[in-house]
């Protein structure tokens, strides 16, 4: 009896990563003068994991599920992941209070 072995790979070659449209931070603000609440509107489904402090957003950062608040100059980092193969560019927003 042959022993028959099976590489699966999805259909664009072992590895490759495809990538989302990146979710939009609402409001879209640059500057504010008191508390400010944002928020994410994606429209593909994806899961949205966010920083605030200006590290790299990852599966093991907060996980956006509702709106929240800032009250100082914060650097927002965030990404979509969809799946391990599919993800958006890391985008970057400073919120300055002035």
């Amino acid at each position: 009896m042959t022993k028959l072995s099976l590489n699966i790979e999805n259909s664009f070659g072992k590895g490759r990563k495809f990538k989302l449209s990146p979710s939009t931070l609402f409001p879209d603000i640059d500057n504010f003068t008191s508390s400010v609440e944002l928020s994410f509107i994606t429209q593909d489904g994806s899961a949205i994991y966010y920083t605030l402090d200006g590290s790299v957003p990852s599966i093991l950062k907060t996980k956006y599920t509702a709106p929240f608040i800032i009250n100082s100059t914060t650097i927002i980092k965030w990404i979509n992941i969809l799946s391990p193969y599919t993800s958006s560019n890391i985008m970057t927003r400073t919120i300055t209070k002035i």
